[in-house]
């Protein structure tokens, strides 16, 4: 994943300074912490949870942007057994994606649009299973990685910023997730603040 960090890195680098000679001063590196809520039929599996993600671009003039981001969500399990702190488990969503932002206007106060595409990851907890006799079995949580999409809407002010972001992040494994034997799409939302130093 450091790999296909880095490699979208540059690529956006190189591409931009093609059209402009590259300035320092137009780099930005953010991030963003708030709170993630499952939607669809991954709300029957997953609930709130905790949303972080970190970015790091360049501004091509002084209303569009191009850059990489990283986030990471854990959101909690339902109906995934006795294991776990209080019986409670966690999922695990990562994704990496080159993303564009968009200002609407150039004044201090800022309304914008975001729009991000690149892989995810989504780790499944263990699932306990305790039969009539009270014998324990446990599966092992499975993962898989797929395509990513973010949309982000959000308003920005003196670097300070309220966002909030829709998120498809691939499907779930198959015949893991407590007992499914489809799979289904990770679609989520989430509802943040952050910060966005320019230099």
């Amino acid at each position: 994943m450091k790999k296909l960090f880095s490699t979208l890195f540059l690529t956006i680098i190189m591409l931009t300074s093609a059209q402009a000679q590259f300035d320092f001063d137009n780099v930005f590196v953010g991030g963003n912490i708030g709170y993630i809520r499952p939607i669809g039929d991954f709300s029957d599996f997953a609930k709130g949870g905790f949303y972080l993600n970190g970015i790091a671009g360049y501004k091509l003039d002084n209303q569009l942007g191009v850059g990489v981001q990283f986030q990471s969500s854990i959101v909690g399990a339902v109906n995934s057994g006795d294991t776990g702190l209080f019986g409670v488990n966690l999922y695990g969503l990562n994704s990496y994606m080159a993303k564009g932002w968009y200002s609407f206007t150039q004044s201090k106060t800022k309304p914008y649009a975001a729009l991000g595409l690149g892989i995810a990851s989504v780790a499944e907890p263990d699932v306990t299973f305790t039969d009539g006799a009270g014998n324990e079995s446990t599966i092992t949580g499975a993962k898989r990685a797929g395509l990513a999409t973010d949309l982000e809407l959000g308003v920005s002010f003196n670097g300070f910023n309220l966002s909030y972001n829709f998120n498809i992040g691939g499907k779930t494994p198959k015949a893991v997730i407590n007992g499914a034997d489809t799979s289904i799409w990770v679609l989520y939302h989430t509802f943040n603040i952050g910060y966005v130093y320019n230099f």
